[in-house]
């Protein structure tokens, strides 16, 4: 036997389908949104952060200024690598810089077994806005010289 409905039970389940359909469409403008929404977390004064010890031992550290103006309270997670023909890889590290303009000086401790040559640092700032994105700043210091101890 065909089960029939009626007006009002046609017109409740009307009403149902359009309440999900707005539910729907409202969740895919927000994720939209998360996903494209232009985010200015951080930016920095110099295209090449400046290097303050332009000739380095091997094992001392490099220090280089970083002039930044954040405008979020997000954390980075922050990774540090230190390039020519090789690289070497540090551990990356949550870092949260305080709002505003600042400048400061940071070290990166260089390999004692590094071999002489010219370097750079590289640094990769990777924040999470929210759950639906990462980005990504890639910054790289200006160019200095690692030498053997006997070199300097």
């Amino acid at each position: 036997m065909k089960k029939t409905m009626t007006i009002e039970q046609l017109n409740k389940r009307y009403q149902q389908s359009k309440l999900a359909a707005y539910a729907v469409i409202a969740l895919a403008i927000v994720m939209i949104t998360m996903l494209i929404w232009p985010y200015n977390i951080i930016t920095w004064e110099d295209e090449y952060f400046p290097v303050l010890n332009k000739k380095v031992i091997a094992g001392d550290p490099v220090v280089y200024e970083v002039a930044y103006c954040k405008n979020s309270d997000l954390s980075a997670k922050l990774s540090k690598s230190l390039v020519n023909d090789n690289i070497y890889l540090y551990s990356a590290v949550d870092s949260n810089a305080e709002c505003g303009c600042h400048v400061v000086n940071a070290t990166l401790e260089t390999p004692s077994y590094a071999e002489p040559g010219l370097y750079h640092v590289k640094i990769v700032y990777e924040y999470s806005p929210n759950l639906l994105r990462k980005i990504t700043y890639t910054k790289e210091s200006e160019v200095f010289e690692i030498v053997k101890n006997e070199d300097r």
